[in-house]
């Protein structure tokens, strides 16, 4: 409860609410001339928050044809899941001593806690989904890397001498076929 003093003035019959360190809230209240006075008191209600962060999905493409997303946005877990309301309904049945709707909001809260802890798991399971995909790709590079290297260690000139020794072979056998059978296919024709 504020209670309004001379020592208190503000302009444009509008001022800003403080927190109890004197920090500014962000929150104003206007007032309409000869509505407020000199020992007049006035309650400021608290209403539910309201999340006011992005949505932004956080993904990592764990192969060719799929994505994995990796966090919870702040929307789906406190305005879908009506956090902010029930908190506030809590707030008003332990002010008023209601216990139905302390015992109604302290479920929905407990189930809210389930929901969290369930994102939690999902969300390391998607991380530990990249973690494996992170060591498999890395597994394959080793590979690739070992056969590029095989492949670089082949003997070139070995290879080479194998070759000229293929061709001359080749060489000597068509001269010792052509000694056999003086004439060409082509005066046969």
């Amino acid at each position: 409860m504020v209670k309004w003093s001379d020592a208190t003035h503000f302009t444009n019959l509008t001022i800003s609410i403080t927190d109890a360190d004197g920090n500014d809230t962000g929150l104003t209240m206007t007032f309409m001339p000869g509505e407020i006075g000199e020992g007049d008191e006035f309650r400021l209600q608290v209403v539910p928050g309201q999340y006011m962060g992005d949505s932004g999905q956080i993904e990592f493409n764990n192969n060719m044809f799929s994505r994995v997303n990796t966090n919870v946005t702040g929307q789906s877990l406190f305005e879908d899941t009506q956090f902010f309301e029930k908190l506030y309904q809590l707030k008003n049945a332990l002010q008023y001593g209601n216990n139905l709707e302390i015992q109604d909001s302290l479920g929905h809260l407990s189930g809210l806690q389930t929901n969290i802890q369930d994102m939690v798991v999902s969300t390391g399971m998607a991380l530990n989904r990249l973690e494996i995909t992170k060591h498999n790709l890395g597994l394959l590079t080793e590979n690739v890397l070992e056969n590029i290297q095989n492949i670089m260690k082949v003997d070139v000139v070995d290879i080479l001498t194998r070759a000229g020794m293929a061709e001359n072979a080749l060489n000597a056998s068509v001269a010792a076929l052509s000694k056999v059978f003086p004439q060409g296919l082509l005066s046969y024709i």
